[in-house]
């Protein structure tokens, strides 16, 4: 939409396009900013009010249809990446709850191919809307899907969060009644944690290597040496390994998905390809036989790879 927006706001093509910057900026931080409140509120709770904060920055943008209203359309971005990004983020931690580690390549496989699908999917539908329609209808219509949403997560997402730690005591079972069971989770869902306070989200322990006086054997003890959890995580060897895995396999997807109508929308005279909304819908519809294979070889050879390794 950032071709359609520049008579509302006035502003140049590389203005407009600080938008999809502030989303994407946004993609990166909530994990980094908002993940931690899950060991405060749990993972369900926090995609449920993930997904309403989504909604609100969703109309929020469509009603940004002034000529003053550039700052704050981009500042809409900005919070809908910080928390729109949280439900795919947080999905993970259920396939690792559910899954045994044979067959979490699959799941992570088709979860992180739905993800792709849905971004190309979502871009596709809102090329055929702004087509047609002035450019804040293709932020209203992402409303009634939100709200499907929440209201499928309210009614059946369970908690799966458990410590396979077994010196550890796990929480008390949530309550069997229906609602009972939905406010213990949502409202607000402190029940669904584990004793977890605001202390220990910011204290990382540092393990001493320390000799027992029974058998000699060399035992972890942990001492409150204090950092922050979000900062020093991600620089460890495996979350470095890891980290680089997902940003290919599915951050790049993504970022590509995302500003591809910045190279075919933008006009010929400014180097572009000059691209209509719809036929830049037409064209990311190309992913999807791509998108159809990746899911089949995920579903179905998965497994013989898992057996391999």
């Amino acid at each position: 939409t950032f071709v359609l927006q520049i008579p509302t706001y006035k502003k140049t093509q590389n203005d407009i396009i600080y938008s999809v910057a502030a989303a994407l900026a946004g993609f990166m931080a909530g994990p980094f900013l908002l993940i931690p409140i899950s060991n405060l509120i749990g993972r369900s709770s926090v995609i449920l009010w993930s997904l309403i904060a989504t909604m609100v920055c969703q109309i929020w943008a469509a009603e940004m249809t002034g000529a003053n209203d550039y700052i704050p359309f981009v500042l809409s971005r900005l919070m809908y990446g910080l928390f729109g990004i949280l439900p795919a983020i947080l999905g993970s931690g259920y396939i690792m709850d559910m899954f045994f580690l044979h067959q979490r390549g699959k799941a992570f496989a088709v979860f992180e191919i739905t993800i792709i699908f849905a971004v190309i999917g979502s871009g596709t539908f809102g090329g055929f809307i702004a087509q047609s329609r002035l450019w804040p209808y293709v932020f209203w219509w992402t409303v009634g899907p939100l709200v499907a949403t929440m209201m499928l997560v309210f009614s059946f997402v369970e908690d799966t969060g458990f410590n396979r730690d077994p010196n550890t005591i796990n929480r008390a079972p949530l309550q069997k009644n229906w609602i009972a069971n939905r406010v213990a989770t949502f409202l607000p869902g402190t029940q669904t944690v584990f004793g977890i306070g605001l202390h220990d989200l910011v204290s990382l322990p540092e393990y001493d290597l320390v000799y027992t006086s029974s058998n000699d054997e060399m035992i972890n003890q942990a001492s409150d040496t204090q950092c922050l959890h979000p900062i020093c995580h991600p620089f460890t060897p495996i979350m470095l390994l890891v980290g680089t895995l997902v940003f290919i396999a599915l951050d790049i997807p993504i970022i590509q998905a995302s500003i591809q109508s910045i190279y075919l929308q933008t006009t010929i005279e400014a180097s572009g390809y000059g691209f209509s909304p719809l036929q830049n819908a037409f064209c990311k519809q190309t992913h999807n036989p791509r998108i159809i294979v990746l899911f089949y070889l995920a579903h179905a050879k998965a497994p013989c790879f898992s057996q391999l390794v």
